[in-house]
C-alpha cells in the first residue's frame, strides 16, 4: 500500500459538538430521549448515560451539573447539523418551556 492510500480500517475524522441544556431532572430527560429514539434507532444505556446511534452520527446523553449534557459526532458538518437538529427538536418538544440549546463545535 502506498503512503497516499489510507488503510482500509482507518475511519474518517469526525466532527463533534457539545451542549449543556438547563433542564430539571436531567437523568430522567436523558432516559426519555433514549426511549423515544430507541424505537427507531439503536439507543444503548452506557456508563454515565445513553448513546444514540443514528445513521448520520451519534449522540451521548448524560446528566451533568447544570443540566443535560449532549455530545454529538458525525462524519461531516451537514450530518452533524442534522443530528443536532433531531435531538434538539425532540428535546424542545418534551420541555414545558422554550429551552436554550447552544451546540458548540469542537
Amino acid at each position: 500500500m502506498s503512503a497516499a492510500t489510507p488503510e482500509p480500517s482507518a475511519r474518517p475524522p469526525l466532527v463533534r459538538s457539545t451542549a449543556l441544556v438547563a433542564v430539571d431532572r436531567p437523568a430522567h430527560v436523558a432516559k426519555e430521549l433514549a426511549s423515544h429514539f430507541g424505537r427507531r434507532t439503536p439507543a444503548d444505556e452506557v456508563p454515565g448515560g445513553y448513546r444514540l446511534h443514528f445513521p448520520l452520527g451519534r449522540v451521548f446523553l448524560s446528566a451533568a451539573e447544570g443540566g443535560l449534557a449532549l455530545a454529538a459526532d458525525a462524519p461531516d458538518e451537514d450530518a452533524l447539523s442534522r443530528v443536532e437538529s433531531l435531538v434538539g427538536g425532540r428535546l424542545q418538544s418534551i420541555a414545558p418551556h422554550e429551552l436554550a440549546i447552544e451546540w458548540r463545535r469542537q
